[in-house]
């Protein structure tokens, strides 16, 4: 199983207190019922999947910390962290944690991503202010029950 972690919308931090984030984890269409044909609402209404995301209004979002080369961001049930080699390359350190139902029953996933990670982290600091902005695309390959 791949899955890949994305954020989608500007950070912005005054410190440590991020404003706006959204982390969206999206299976790769190989991986969804009909190679991924049917749209991911009307697959959500088939078959009972839930969007698989989380942001800065979910219960219990919070940032762990931010520095130019790494980010934690945490919600209830969440917990991601992205690592890279100060180039901006994911480093294999990078991991997600998340909750999922399968076949009705709550599973709490751990993901990494390959020895080789594919993905990037850009961070950067506006100009005249202590807010950073960034976005990221992790592609997580090996995943396992976090619970075995």
């Amino acid at each position: 199983m791949a899955l890949i972690a994305a954020e989608r919308r500007r950070a912005e931090s005054c410190g440590h207190d991020i404003r706006v984030f959204e982390v969206i984890i999206e299976k790769p269409r190989m991986d969804r019922p009909f190679f991924g044909i049917v749209p991911t609402k009307l697959e959500a209404k088939i078959f009972g999947v839930s969007d698989l995301r989380f942001d800065q209004a979910s219960p219990g979002a919070k940032i762990g910390s931010v520095g130019h080369n790494y980010v934690d961001l945490h919600a209830d049930g969440w917990d991601l962290h992205i690592k890279t080699d100060g180039d901006g390359n994911v480093d294999p350190g990078t991991r997600i944690v998340f909750p999922i139902e399968i076949a009705e029953k709550q599973w709490t996933m751990r993901c990494r991503p390959a020895d080789r990670a594919v993905g990037f982290f850009h961070l950067a600091s506006r100009a005249g202010s202590g807010e950073l902005e960034g976005n990221f695309v992790v592609e997580f390959t090996n995943c396992e029950d976090a619970k075995t």
